[in-house]
């Protein structure tokens, strides 16, 4: 009588298509049959890390309310144990946000033993239920596993104040240290999250990068770390408050986030990056990087100046998102209070070529009549019109009219000058005028100039198909733009044989 031979003997590619689809309730299951279930189960189990933790103190939650975080300390042990687990990491996310202090704090293993008060209170760390910080993770690692991650990080070849600081903050409980050790035994990552929480306190994590891209040498081998990474999104956030310009100021994150540029494969990259408070971008070794790989660029709070740097190293990149500020305190000669649409399209420019999708955003903080009042604007985007291979463009209204002054009959042509030839999908935004601003960029004054070159958009952009109006709703945009005026727009777009879509922030309007 013949036998059914066991499914886990079937070709590895089969059995592997065939787990690949389980839910991870059975995966675990399966790592109990049999050894090679388990090393098949885990290595899709292992393949994506994705956590998302806050800080172990919630001000504005109550003490039922706050969240388990993942034991990263355990699975920094577990890999230490079985580095083969490490090594089927593709995708990493250790994601994470405090409202308060933007910072990735501690190892969240505490839960407070009293509500909080209603009144913020100034920061303190919470006292565990079980003793300090340093018992905690004596009693998670014995000592061989903490005499191994101190060997780990001694091992590195880092200057001897990086590694003593590394393992101070490794025995305080630091996150940054232990998502750090976690980088070290995820060789083969290609996609890395590191969420907003990081913004303030990843000085383990730019250690490793040092170490890793460009910290040792040219006799010494390269290790394997980053070597794989595609994709790649930094402490990423696109908010601007009082606290967090004073710390950028006195903690500029320059240095660290330039650093990602050396990755070697790197196609997508998204971050926020501190402008040098005086001169050029300084490259950390004496080299600049080879971007001929990446294709992606999202930045934040860089300027133009800085960003012309960057963009003149790239060869193929087709998409850049970049968004940026301007406020009363900035006075240098890349950070000032003068919107420079020249500066603007010289930066642009290295990209002219390749460039198939671009999405410009800029404001003013603090938001208030005064700031804009000192606002200037010089120049033209008329060069833009050359970028014959744009598709896509996003971009505020007064950079697209070149003008902070409400538009005035006729700007239609000062409108459509700047527009590509083969451009698809148009995002007009009017995220740039401030809540003042209201009453004269608002619809009574732009629909009628929209509505006109409507009327005649095929002269200068015959292959476009989309055009979407973003309105900012703090700024009340609904007062200017009422049912009947959209409707009147829509009206037009469709006689106009063009799709016309309006939003209010990110509700589509009808």
């Amino acid at each position: 009588m013949a036998t059914t031979a066991p499914i886990y003997n079937c070709p590895a590619e089969i059995f592997g298509w065939i787990t690949k689809g389980l839910p991870t309730s059975d995966l675990l299951k399966l790592c109990r049959v049999s050894s090679r279930m388990r090393q098949a189960a885990e290595a899709i189990l292992y393949s994506k890390l994705e956590w998302k933790w806050q800080v172990s103190w919630e001000f504005s939650l109550r003490s039922d309310q706050l969240p388990l975080a993942p034991p990263i300390e355990l699975l920094v042990r577990t890999l230490l144990h079985r580095p083969e687990l490490g090594a089927q990491v593709r995708v990493l996310v250790l994601d994470g946000t405090d409202p308060v202090f933007r910072r990735c704090g501690r190892l969240p293993i505490v839960e407070p033993e009293h509500e909080p008060e209603d009144e913020l209170e100034p920061f303190s760390p919470p006292i565990s239920l079980i003793g300090s910080i340093d018992n905690y993770i004596e009693q998670v690692l014995d000592d061989t596993e903490l005499g191994m991650l101190v060997k780990t990080i001694s091992d590195l070849e880092l200057p001897q104040d990086e590694q003593e600081l590394w393992i101070q903050e490794m025995h305080r409980g630091s996150i940054d240290a232990f998502a750090a050790l976690l980088l070290l035994q995820t060789p083969n990552i290609r996609y890395l999250k590191l969420g907003e929480a990081f913004s303030d306190g990843c000085d383990c994590i730019c250690m490793v990068l040092r170490w890793a891209l460009y910290g040792r040498g040219s006799a010494l081998p390269s290790p394997p770390l980053f070597r794989s990474v595609t994709k790649l999104i930094w402490p990423f956030f696109d908010t601007w408050d009082t606290s967090m310009a004073e710390y950028r100021e006195a903690h500029p994150n320059t240095a660290c986030v330039l650093g990602l540029f050396y990755i070697p494969q790197l196609e997508e990259l998204a971050a926020y990056i501190d402008n040098p408070t005086s001169g050029a971008l300084e490259w950390p070794v004496d080299h600049p990087p080879n971007l001929s790989k990446l294709q992606s660029l999202d930045i934040n709070f860089l300027r133009e100046g800085h960003l012309a740097q960057i963009l003149a190293l790239t060869t193929q990149l087709k998409t850049l998102r970049w968004n940026w500020w301007y406020h009363p305190q900035a006075d240098s000669q890349f950070v000032n209070l003068t919107i420079n649409l020249d500066n603007i399209m010289t930066a642009l420019s290295h990209v002219k070529r390749t460039l198939t999708h671009l999405a410009l955003t800029t404001s003013v903080w603090p938001a208030e009549p005064e700031s804009h009042s000192s606002l200037k604007m010089t120049g033209s985007l008329a060069a833009l019109a050359t970028f014959n291979s744009l598709k896509t463009l996003e971009i505020p209204a007064p950079l697209l009219f070149g003008s902070l002054e409400p538009p005035k009959r006729g700007a239609q042509l000062q409108f459509q000058s700047c527009l590509p030839q083969n451009l698809e999908t148009l995002r007009v935004t009017d995220f740039l005028m401030g809540k003042h601003k209201e009453d004269e960029w608002g619809g009574g004054k732009l629909a009628p100039i929209i509505t006109s070159w409507m009327e005649d958009w095929r002269s200068s952009t015959p292959h476009l198909r989309r055009f979407q109006l973003f309105l900012n709703p703090t700024n009340g945009a609904r007062k200017s733009w009422q049912r009947k005026r959209r409707q009147e727009l829509a009206l037009a777009a469709v006689q106009a044989g063009l799709e016309f879509e309006i939003y209010n922030g990110d509700k589509k309007l009808t």
